[in-house]
C-alpha cells in the first residue's frame, strides 16, 4: 500500500497538485468568555521544525488512521474519536459527541504540501473531567502548574502562540463563539 500512496503522491506532485500530509483537529473550549490553550512542553514540531515548547496552543493533534471506525457519523466520526483522545492526554478532559459538529479550518501550503487543521467551539461545561485519581484531577493540577490555563481574546496578544495558524485558529473561534454568544 505505501509504494502506492508513494506513487499517487508524486504523480500529484508532478501535475502541480498538492498531497495532503495530515488533519489536525483541536478544540476551542470556552469558559465564561476564555479560551482553554496548553502549554507545549514539547520540543519538536513537524511542520516547522522549530523547538515550540513553553509557547501556548490550543489542545488537541492528529487524526490518525485507526480514529476511523463505521459509527453512525462516519464523516466525523474520526475527527470526535481524535478530539477526545488529545482532550484525554493534555487538559484530562473527555468529548463524546453523537451529532455533527461545527469545525473551523485552518490549512497551510508548503512546498507542494498542504497541511489541515480545524477548530471545534465547544463549551466547558458540556466536557467531563477525567480524574487520575489523586486527590485532585489532573485537570485541576494542570491550572494550577499553569501547564493549562483560559485567557481572554485581549490576553492572546500578549502571550506566545506556537504558529500564525493556531493563533488564526484561536481567533476564529473566539470570534465564533461571539456570534453564537456562549
Amino acid at each position: 500500500m505505501s509504494e502506492k500512496l508513494i506513487e499517487s503522491a508524486q504523480k500529484n506532485i508532478e501535475r502541480g497538485r498538492a498531497i495532503a500530509t495530515g488533519v489536525g483537529v483541536f478544540a476551542g473550549i470556552f469558559y465564561q468568555g476564555k479560551i482553554l490553550l496548553r502549554r507545549r512542553i514539547e520540543k519538536g514540531s513537524l511542520i516547522s521544525h522549530e523547538d515550540m515548547s513553553g509557547k501556548w496552543e490550543l489542545p488537541g493533534g492528529g487524526v490518525d488512521i485507526s480514529d476511523f471506525d463505521n459509527s453512525c457519523i462516519p464523516y466525523q466520526s474520526a475527527v470526535i474519536k481524535a478530539l477526545d483522545k488529545e482532550l484525554r492526554e493534555e487538559v484530562c478532559l473527555g468529548y463524546q459527541r453523537s451529532d455533527q459538529i461545527v469545525m473551523i479550518p485552518a490549512w497551510l501550503k508548503k512546498e507542494g504540501i498542504i497541511d489541515l487543521a480545524f477548530v471545534v467551539p465547544l463549551e466547558f461545561v458540556n466536557l467531563e473531567l477525567v480524574d487520575g485519581g489523586d486527590y485532585f484531577s489532573i485537570f485541576d493540577e494542570g491550572i494550577l502548574t499553569k501547564k493549562i490555563a483560559f485567557f481572554s481574546k485581549e490576553d492572546i496578544a500578549g502571550i506566545e502562540i506556537i504558529s500564525e495558524r493556531m493563533k488564526f485558529l484561536i481567533m476564529e473561534v473566539f470570534r465564533y463563539q461571539e456570534e453564537k454568544g456562549f
